[in-house]
């Protein structure tokens, strides 16, 4: 049975965004791989489609700032104009932040309504044995 705890703060599910991503992850892929995908719940599909927005958003971020930084490393141009890469730059970074936000108050959602904090990874293994699984048919088509 799930142990019913205090959900934390959005602010602290924002903060913690990448340990609750990657929580989210193994329990889809937990439950996926074991026989569980059929009883997976709407609301865990949606938390799970925001985690793979914000890792995508997340990965395009990181190489836009590694190529940045290359860029950078090997000193800019005299005279070259970056200002749309730098503006590719800032717009990927806004678009992490705010599909870290959104995957963030989606998490803190989902744990008021299961009455179970995802956060919290004092329990995660007892979440991950009986906590709900979202739906087998959540990511066809993308």
């Amino acid at each position: 049975m799930l142990s019913h705890v205090a959900v934390p703060s959005l602010e602290e599910h924002i903060k913690c965004a990448d340990q609750l991503l990657q929580a989210v992850l193994n329990a889809w892929a937990l439950n996926a791989t074991t026989g569980h995908a059929a009883e997976f719940t709407a609301e865990f599909r949606v938390v799970v489609e925001r985690a793979f927005a914000y890792q995508a958003a997340k990965r395009i971020a990181d190489g836009q700032r590694s190529a940045r930084a290359l860029i950078e490393q090997a000193g800019r141009k005299e005279g070259a104009d970056y200002s749309q890469f730098d503006a590719l730059v800032q717009k990927a970074i806004a678009d992490e932040e705010s599909a870290r936000i959104s995957f963030a108050r989606e998490c803190k959602d989902y744990s008021g309504k299961e009455g179970c904090a995802i956060l919290d990874s004092r329990d995660w293994s007892s979440y991950l044995a009986d906590g709900p699984v979202a739906s087998v048919t959540f990511m066809e088509g993308v």
